[in-house]
């Protein structure tokens, strides 16, 4: 296991947020810093590399989580390939920081939710999300096409 994966599991494992942490960056759409990072800034633009963890808010089942296929999510920042919820949660992140973020359906995937091509449902319509996040890089490449924590 990667130093980097073992830092994501221990900084994901169990993370706890109380109500009134909680800030509300756009209607609905809440954020906690648990640890604010040192590094980089994510910032539109940048590649950049993060570990998570998805769950229900309604119920606190996982239903994705990066940690599972051991390699981060790498994605430009703001390019529209994630939710606009998770996108906006995790603007001004410094690498090494972790944040909560609860997201509303209208942010998430609203009226539609998400199911398998067999019609298992992984997320319902209308639900509200929750991430635990954990920014490990922003910009640097590396060969195997993680990003360099800065």
């Amino acid at each position: 296991m990667s130093q980097q994966l073992a830092e994501a599991q221990t900084k994901l494992t169990d993370v706890t947020v109380s109500a009134d942490s909680l800030s509300e960056i756009a209607p609905g759409l809440k954020v906690s810093d648990v640890v604010i990072g040192k590094g980089d800034v994510i910032v539109e633009g940048k590649t950049a590399a993060l570990h998570y963890v998805g769950k229900l808010a309604a119920d606190g089942t996982q239903f994705d989580s990066s940690l599972e296929r051991s390699q981060p999510l790498v994605f430009v920042f703001g390019q529209g390939q994630l939710i606009a919820g998770f996108e906006q949660g995790i603007a001004g992140m410094r690498v090494g920081g972790v944040r909560h973020i609860v997201i509303p359906a209208n942010l998430a995937y609203g009226t539609d939710g998400i199911a398998t091509p067999d019609g298992v449902v992984i997320i319902p319509p209308n639900a509200s999300l929750i991430f635990d996040v954990f920014l490990v890089g922003v910009d640097e490449m590396s060969v195997s096409g993680s990003v360099e924590a800065q």
